[in-house]
């Protein structure tokens, strides 16, 4: 089988197990090849070690988990040592960069001087954030142009690179999937859904804002809004994940909405909430294609968001949900008001037609299968060139 080396960013407290997106994809991918994953980790030690922290050992690969010294250069260094020898062991055949500041950086030089063709997996914020900040945009733009292929979460993330790089060839867009036999409700789901609602809602319609409860994911602009509205009273918002202090004080100050925050609740704990909700707000002003998104179709709830990056790619405008112009009050409280309106047989028939898309287009195999091909033509031309 095939041998690719898969590096990525990888954060304590979670080591040992992969972010949900890498594991997802990789797990899927290992029914076409062999892939080991290298996870770059942020320092908990004054020096980094010579050779892998942790190693696991998994079903179609290994996991290898290094820590990050502080001096960058001297990580990588004492990385490329390590790989450059496990290259030369058991060769790998192309190295894949997903997701991070390191493996952007670093993979175009590893597979440089291994010989080794690599895949630059471009997450929403690697291309959003390293595009206008001066001290990554070049080494953004080069792991780009010297990719054998790129692939993007959204498809303005193509458009843009074809724009700033008209010449680069493989560029493709490979939206991200969900596993629906992994991420489905159950009876009791549906219960804690239906008592939460009983304690909290008070009858109001239940809006979701699940994840980085930050300024890009446009959580000030929704929450302004919608307390400068006439809807004010009629919204309960379910707020799960990190919420900054002046977004607390607020969210309880002046116009002081109906809302519950819950800090932090584990991926599958996620699912009675989401039933909890009647929509999901993701109001970002730019993003990839939010994993939200597909948890909550994949549970049949609509959302209303922005008409950016991958929301766009996936919300049809008033048959799966709703799209606003992204930052744009105006905008956004003209669909509010048609969302908090809209029958229940009529929103509930939208998140129907979610998760048909979903079905459609959408699931982890759809997103692996996609990720297969494209590592096949990167592995084929390989093999042609090296014949030629």
């Amino acid at each position: 089988m095939k041998r690719l080396l898969w590096i990525t960013e990888h954060y304590p407290p979670t080591i040992g197990g992969m972010a949900n997106a890498c594991d997802r994809i990789v797990y899927h991918l290992r029914d076409f090849f062999h892939i080991d994953v290298l996870h770059l980790c942020r320092a908990t030690q004054s020096k980094p070690p010579y050779r892998p922290a942790h190693v696991m050992e998994e079903a179609g690969g290994n996991c290898y988990v290094f820590h990050a010294h502080r001096d960058i250069a001297h990580t990588l260094n004492c990385v490329y040592l390590w790989l450059s020898k496990q290259h030369q062991k058991q060769p790998y055949e192309a190295l894949v960069a997903f997701g991070g500041y390191a493996p952007v950086f670093a993979v175009p030089t590893f597979a440089a001087l291994l010989g080794l063709p690599y895949v630059l997996l471009l997450r929403g914020n690697d291309f959003d954030a390293g595009l206008f900040q001066p001290k990554r945009r070049d080494l953004l733009l080069t792991a780009i142009e010297q990719a054998a292929a790129v692939c993007c979460v959204s498809s303005d993330k193509v458009q843009k690179i074809r724009a700033l790089l008209p010449h680069k060839p493989a560029v493709y867009y490979t939206p991200n999937g969900i596993d629906t036999a992994e991420w489905k409700a159950y009876e009791h789901d549906y219960r804690l859904a239906a008592d939460w609602r009983k304690m909290h809602s008070e009858g109001r319609t239940v809006v979701g804002l699940f994840g980085q409860l930050k300024e890009k994911k446009g959580l000030d602009f929704f929450v302004d809004s919608l307390q400068q509205s006439a809807y004010s009273d009629e919204v309960h918002l379910l707020l799960i994940g990190d919420l900054e202090e002046e977004m607390r004080r607020r969210l309880t100050g002046a116009g002081q909405l109906h809302y519950t925050h819950i800090p932090f609740v584990e991926r599958m704990q996620l699912i009675p909430y989401y039933l909890a909700c009647d929509w999901m707000a993701i109001p970002s002003f730019y993003d990839g294609m939010p994993n939200v998104l597909l948890e909550a179709a994949a549970l049949q709830r609509p959302a209303i968001g922005s008409q950016v990056a991958g929301i766009a790619d996936f919300i049809e405008h008033g048959r799966n949900g709703f799209l606003f112009e992204a930052a744009n009050r105006h905008s956004l409280l003209e669909v509010l008001q048609t969302a908090l309106e809209l029958p229940a047989n009529e929103r509930e028939a939208m998140g129907k037609a979610a998760f048909k898309g979903l079905q459609a287009a959408f699931t982890a195999r759809h997103e692996a299968g996609r990720y297969a091909g494209i590592f096949e033509e990167v592995l084929f031309r390989k093999n042609a060139a090296q014949g030629a």
